[in-house]
């Protein structure tokens, strides 16, 4: 996030009506294109730490379903039935 969307994040804790807290809200939501669930827990956490420390994920997530070596003898395979991969 950035230092103006912070600030905004600010406007929060000052006490604004519910429909002035969904204009900024809605406004995040634009800006930042987090989604609402994920903008929500910045801004929970925000408000009571003060500070926001996010890091990306430096792994994907997914498990790897093929070695190396599998993904080899695949190719192998491809190449002697005339067959290229992905060709579904």
């Amino acid at each position: 996030m950035t230092i103006k969307n912070l600030d905004t994040i600010e406007a929060l804790e000052v006490k604004l009506s519910k429909r002035d807290k969904g204009i900024v809200i809605r406004y995040l939501l634009k800006m930042t294109e987090y989604s609402r669930q994920q903008l929500m827990r910045l801004i929970k956490k925000y408000t009571h730490t003060g500070q926001i420390n996010w890091t990306p994920s430096l792994h994907n997530g997914f498990a790897k379903k093929y070695t190396n070596h599998d993904i080899r003898l695949l190719a192998k395979t491809d190449e002697r039935h005339d067959t290229p991969l992905n060709a579904y």
